[in-house]
């Protein structure tokens, strides 16, 4: 006879089923999303550094091209204004000419030391050339300070204080001596020097020469002076002027 509150041996100690617990896919894709938003943002940063990285490089590349621009006008421009420039100097360069051409054949005899000076020196030897002895420079004056010779522009000349007809003005007036020979009386130029200029003072006896000029003082107040190629000349002092002969 079986006893109701007997057990098999295997079945009373039969340890009892545990049932686990599902786990939960929630925590998973949480997980998911936060990486996909992250990767999103990343990838968003990257393309937003890599567009301005290109625009920046798009600027820089239109500045560049502007210098270049700029460059190449400014260079266009400089020779342009280089082209310009040559034009000018020669204008310049073909009106002095006509000029000088003009000055040339001309035969009027005026006070136009320049327009004297150009009419050709002779190309003869200095037959009234002054002595070796002679004090070269710019200008001098005598003892009697009523006269007062320079080389200027070109041209000697003489400003003496004289009255009468030869008077300009003040009692003065100049004597001018050409590569050709006598100019002759001039009012309006002054052979003095400048204002602080050192003129040296020439005695009795002594000769001066500059160029085509000589001079010979004749006394503190007198003297004569003439072109040494031909001789041509003049003397001046005391009130007077006159033609002369030079010293051969």
């Amino acid at each position: 006879m079986t006893n109701p509150h007997y057990q098999p041996y295997g079945d009373y100690f039969q340890q009892p089923t545990v049932v686990q617990p599902k786990k939960s896919n929630k925590a998973v894709i949480v997980l998911l999303v936060l990486i996909l938003v992250l990767l999103g943002a990343g990838i968003a940063i990257a393309l937003t550094f890599l567009m301005r990285t290109d625009e920046t490089s798009s600027r820089a590349d239109a500045v560049t091209m502007d210098k270049t621009i700029t460059v190449e006008r400014d260079d266009d421009t400089d020779e342009q204004e280089d082209e310009n420039e040559k034009e000018r100097h020669k204008d310049v360069k073909r009106k002095k000419m006509r000029i000088a051409r003009k000055d040339d054949s001309s035969e009027d005899a005026t006070n136009d030391h320049a327009r004297a000076a150009k009419r050709g020196r002779p190309a003869a030897k200095r037959s009234y050339d002054a002595p070796s002895s002679a004090t070269t420079g710019r200008f001098f004056q005598i003892p009697g300070k009523n006269i007062g010779c320079e080389f200027k522009n070109g041209v000697f000349g003489c400003t003496v204080e004289i009255t009468g007809s030869y008077d300009c003005g003040g009692g003065k007036a100049s004597f001018a001596l050409g590569t050709g020979g006598v100019i002759g009386h001039q009012c309006g130029t002054q052979y003095l020097g400048q204002r602080g200029d050192i003129v040296p003072m020439l005695y009795p006896g002594t000769y001066w020469t500059n160029d085509y000029a000589v001079c010979k003082i004749l006394s503190n107040t007198r003297i004569k002076c003439w072109n040494s190629y031909n001789g041509d000349g003049f003397e001046l002092g005391d009130n007077q002027y006159s033609s002369a002969r030079g010293e051969g």
